[in-house]
């Protein structure tokens, strides 16, 4: 029993375990009362539910009913979903699905707070959402472009879903809701399965069928997808089909394939796009719901402008004609507002166009004609998007008369800054140097989308603009917007000095909130140069001034930068992820349509966890975050493609190189042709497929990535720059790796040159390289040479990051490495033991570091013939390792090592025998990179397996993943 302890709660359970349920149990006689889904005199007094207050049911459905409740802990009304009974294992299964869809946050699907179960009934706490479902918002006559609108904010929302593995099943009207904010939301997952699992039966209720009697029926067969009704169980483009079906009828007011009266006013293009969605064969329809949103929302757009220019020109010739006097005035208004929507061209004519494209050609990089023919249809849209916004906030205010003097007023503040922006990155492209065109693809991409200055309800949620002294204002208005196109093209230096005026001007002190914008904007200036310690200062005050004046999406922007800067670059990951929950707090105040800044939180989280070893967390905070990006920004936006690329490391990383190769290739996919095959950025993410084919033994290929990303890096930026160097390093630690030892030497040398040539003799980046001239010399029985230059990375490294850092950590496990190949056991567990207590000091207990210190501290112990110490530290080291997903590096040979030790020393001998057989598993996946171990432990388990004489046994694969080292 469970209950929040008062005498409330106890009674609730006495009542609920009485000897006749129907009369003393609420719940028994709601459900009683349902008849195909609809609630008949179910009436009932307010009750507690554990900590909550059930007000009344909302409505019902096959899985259970829906009341409204109040939440004392979120202090406020939710909508409480008490599930029907299935039994133990249904129980469960309903918890695994509702826990699945509470962590799938997006604008457009309701939002669930929690899942668990109280006096043996499953709940779901959910957002509650005051207004009609899709069907009753339909009965009031709407254009087809509102309509789509809302639709399009719905396919956002089960993409979303998709993207995380989950079918909603039961797509149709009734399950979508038109909130009183105007906005659509996806409700009712009742009927949704993890994708992987779905099967053909879902709960519906038969007409013949009493209320508590499940039919074989799945969803709801008006909408369902062909392969659904036969059978199959369906996979996410059967949600898509039942999503063209639910549109159709919405535009056409019939189910496909009637198209009603309403066909003469439905674009071809819609028409199109949804009858290839509705393909009985589902490889014929769209591949995922991105893609149809992407078609959908590129034709609503060409007929918007297309509606604006055609109405403004037509309007006028009637005025000319001398229509009456009111239609005159109604089409002077709108003639005026296509003025005002073309008042950005100027700023993007042609002869603007070509000066920047020249400009960029002028930088002579090798990549500059690809830039230039990817940056200008970017700049087209950006520059549309702006006039197409502007002209319809003009509509909105003066023709159409849909909005109040302060929304008019706080969409032109909006559109004003999006327009500074546009301008002042035009500026700063057309006088693009070899730095800036490096940036020059993603600063387009990074700017802000004008189209929220259209959402009336985001605009009430910040402050007004000021209502006197604007004038004032323009200079350091235009100064922040220079700024940030600074640091949109990569000039943070620049950047900080501009904003640092705009902070200091003594108009910016007349409005806070422009203050606070400027702090922002100055905070991640300062993390971009690498100066955390004063970052964190200026996002602090920042996002408290910000909440102060209610400029949430300030606010949120700035913990959203306190995240990386607190819990990644300063390593306090605690308070990192406080920062988390302070950008969430600031969010629900700010609104955040498309879900960018949410994204943005949970990636940032990502890289906190991934920080901290917590390979799983960072997986599912990067999947999460690329579950909004992806349908809100399209399949093929580069910030897609960069998520895509994190998200292959933490499968690296968690030692799954076959996923995380499909993700570096999906990333490369996206990025070359995004970027151009020469640009630097693409550099890295080639880098990063290169060592997953490394991981999986695959040398050659691993080497010929690696040489295209050092010729990429030298044609950017010449064959003596920094980011070379880096590349070098990777290109050496392969060399080294197949037992090219010179080769890798000589790499290593000459960015070890390269480093202190253009950093600085004491910089981090030459104790880098250091340390890998350190392990080749090590390699190759040059001790002596060996140690002085991991000496003299240790001081770098101390002084300059502190002896707390994790690459001090990482050094002194190579010292002791060293002495323990020279055979110096006892010098080496000293160095060892030091470095185990900085990996402690400094790390999470269960970091897989931690366990890679501890497995090597007892292949010393074994070395030194001491056992007993050998093998506590085996046992703690595969703890560690075990309490990750995947196999960490350095988990088999512990395994191994365990085993050895348990047979000498008497220990449980079948347990050994396993852990062999684990290890060996492990290293036959791992391919050549690792037959001498693989041969090993074959020979040891001939030896010590009686029942697997000459070839061992697969081990149990239990539920671990494939394991990889």
């Amino acid at each position: 029993m469970s209950g929040d302890g008062d005498g409330d709660s106890g009674g609730l359970v006495d009542a609920l375990v009485a000897a006749r349920p129907e009369q003393t149990d609420p719940f028994a006689r709601v459900l009683r009362s349902q008849v195909r889904h609809r609630l008949v005199d179910a009436a009932i007094e307010p009750f507690r539910f554990g900590r909550f207050t059930v007000l009344g049911p909302l409505g019902g459905g096959g899985m259970g009913v829906v009341f409204v409740a109040y939440d004392p802990d979120l202090d406020r009304k939710i909508a409480l979903k008490v599930l029907r009974s299935r039994g133990e294992q249904g129980q469960r299964e309903m918890l695994r699905e509702g826990r699945a869809l509470a962590r799938l946050r997006h604008p457009n699907v309701v939002g669930v707070y929690e899942v668990g179960e109280i006096d043996g009934r499953v709940f779901v706490a959910m957002e509650y959402v005051h207004g009609p479902n899709l069907r009753e918002w339909l009965r009031t006559p709407r254009r087809f472009e509102t309509v789509l609108a809302r639709m399009i904010e719905i396919g956002r929302g089960l993409a979303a879903a998709h993207a995380v593995g989950l079918l909603h099943r039961d797509v149709k009207p009734d399950n979508l809701v038109i909130a009183d904010d105007g906005h659509a939301r996806v409700i009712d997952f009742g009927l949704a399965r993890p994708s992987e699992e779905a099967t053909a039966m879902t709960v519906t209720l038969d007409a013949a069928a009493s209320p508590m009697t499940p039919s074989i029926h799945a969803g709801t067969p008006a909408y369902m997808a062909p392969e659904r009704l036969s059978g199959a169980p369906g996979d996410a483009r059967a949600d898509q089909f039942a999503y063209c079906v639910t549109l159709w009828e919405a535009l056409f007011g019939a189910r496909p394939p009637d198209q009603g009266a309403a066909a003469a006013r439905v674009p071809g293009w819609i028409r199109r796009a949804l009858e290839r969605g509705l393909d009985a064969d589902p490889e014929r329809r769209w591949p995922t719901m991105a893609p149809l949103l992407a078609a959908l929302g590129r034709g609503r757009a060409r007929a918007r402008w297309r509606l604006f220019g055609g109405a403004a020109a037509a309007l006028l010739v009637l005025a000319g004609a001398g229509i009456a006097a009111q239609r005159w005035d109604v089409a002077r208004r709108k003639a005026a507002c296509a003025r005002a929507g073309a008042a950005i061209d100027d700023a993007w004519s042609d002869e603007a166009r070509a000066r920047l494209r020249q400009g960029l050609l002028d930088t002579e990089v090798a990549y500059a004609q690809t830039t230039a023919e990817r940056v200008a249809p970017a700049l087209d849209a950006r520059i549309g998007a702006w006039r197409d916004a502007k002209t319809q906030a003009c509509m909105n205010a003066e023709v159409l008369d849909l909005w109040t003097e302060d929304t008019a007023a706080r969409a032109a503040w909006c559109l004003d800054d999006r327009e500074l922006e546009l301008r002042e990155l035009v500026a700063e492209l057309t006088r693009a140097d070899a730095a800036i065109i490096q940036k020059a693809v993603a600063a387009v991409a990074g700017l802000k989308a004008s189209e929220g200055c259209l959402d009336a309800e985001l605009l009430q949620r910040q402050p007004a603009p000021p209502e006197a002294g604007r004038e004032a204002l323009r200079d350091a208005r235009v100064a922040l917007a220079r700024a940030q196109a600074l640091s949109l093209a990569g000039r943070f230096d620049d950047a900080l000095v501009l904003v640092t005026q705009v902070r200091e001007a003594p108009a910016t002190a007349t409005w806070r909130p422009l203050w606070a914008a400027a702090r922002v904007a100055e905070t991640n200036a300062l993390e971009a140069v690498g100066e955390y310690a004063a970052a964190e200062a200026a996002g602090v005050e920042a996002y408290f001034a910000a909440a102060e004046l209610g400029a949430w999406a300030t606010a949120a922007d700035a913990a959203n930068t306190l995240i990386t800067v607190v819990g990644d670059r300063l390593e306090r990951h605690e308070e990192g992820r406080v920062w988390g929950r302070h950008a969430d707090l600031a969010l629900s105040y700010a609104g955040d349509r498309l879900g960018l800044r949410e994204a943005a939180r949970l990636s940032n989280l990502g890289g906190v966890a991934y920080r901290t070893g917590d390979y799983a967390a960072a997986r599912d905070l990067h999947s999460r975050a690329l579950a909004i990006l992806e349908p809100a920004l399209g399949p093929t936006h580069p910030a897609v493609g960069w998520r895509v690329d994190r998200l292959g490391l933490t499968y690296n990383a968690a030692g799954d190189f076959v996923a995380a190769q499909e993700l570096h290739e999906r990333a490369v996919a996206i990025l070359e042709p995004a970027l151009g095959p020469d640009h630097p950025a693409l550099a890295v993410t080639l880098s990063n497929l290169a060592n997953t084919h490394k991981s999986q033994g695959d040398y050659r290929t691993s080497i010929a990535l690696h040489e295209r990303a050092v010729a990429i890096l030298e044609r950017a930026h010449g064959r003596d720059h920094s980011k070379v160097a880096a590349s070098l390093v990777n290109l050496a630690s392969l060399k080294q790796t197949i037992g090219a030892r010179e080769e890798a030497l000589e790499l290593n040398r000459r960015a070890l040159a390269i480093d202190r040539a253009t950093v600085g003799p004491d910089h981090p980046n030459v104790a880098i390289s250091l340390t890998n001239i350190g392990g080749t010399l090590q390699s190759l029985r040059r001790f002596d040479e060996a140690r002085a230059a991991n000496e003299e990375a240790l001081a770098i490294f101390t002084e300059k990051l502190g002896p707390d850092h994790p690459n001090v950590a990482v050094l002194l496990h190579n010292v002791a490495a060293l002495y323990a190949e020279e055979g110096a056991f006892h010098e080496a567990r000293r160095a060892q033991l030091q470095a185990l207590a900085t990996a402690e000091r400094i790390f999470a207990p269960d970091h897989p570091f931690v366990g890679k210190s501890l497995m090597t501290l007892a292949g010393i112990e074994m070395e030194l013939h001491d056992l007993a110490s050998a093998r506590a530290l085996l046992e703690r080291a595969l703890a560690v390792f075990d309490a990750h997903e995947g196999v960490q590096f350095g988990e088999s040979t512990t395994c191994f090592n365990l085993a050895r030790v348990l047979v000498t020393t008497g220990g449980d001998r079948a347990r050994a025998i396993t852990l062999a057989r684990r290890a060996l598993r492990d290293f036959r996946e791992a391919g050549e990179g690792r037959a001498v171990e693989r041969a090993e432990v074959e020979a040891w388990l001939e030896e010590n397996d009686p029942e697997a004489p000459g070839e061992a046994a697969p081990a149990p694969q239990g539920p671990r993943q494939p394991a990889r080292p």
